[in-house]
């Protein structure tokens, strides 16, 4: 299904067994996906902000325990920085993400990422 700007803005099997839901900012930047299957118990919502430019800027699941992930920008409008709390237990997340300064915005930046993981007490 279709929205008024036909853009897609729900997907589903059979009498919506599994059902997809999109919203999209004024932009046309995909702002909101909502997910339902047999097994979900209800509908869950991943939101996304933008920055002006149209880099994603923050990614929130909307779910206890899951944070949301923040995008910075680095002076040419490429993602530089990636952060999020750091008390996730497992898999160890990646706390920063440092670009190469000489790629080009035509050429994928390939980057270091490195990771911590905090001991949580058993």
């Amino acid at each position: 299904m279709a929205n008024a700007k036909g853009r897609l803005a729900e997907a589903y099997t059979g009498s919506k067994t599994t059902d997809l839901g999109f919203s999209y900012s004024v932009r046309g930047e995909i702002a909101n996906v909502y997910r339902s299957s047999p097994h979900s118990g209800g509908y869950y919502n991943v939101a996304a902000t933008y920055w002006a430019n149209g880099l994603l800027n923050t990614l929130n699941a909307n779910l206890s325990g899951i944070p949301t992930w923040t995008y910075v920008p680095d002076g040419e409008g490429r993602v530089d920085t990636v952060t999020f709390p750091t008390n996730i237990s497992s898999p160890a997340p990646a706390t920063t993400v440092s670009a190469n300064p000489l790629a080009s915005a035509m050429a994928p930046r390939m980057g270091t990422i490195s990771s911590t993981m905090e001991t949580q007490a058993a």
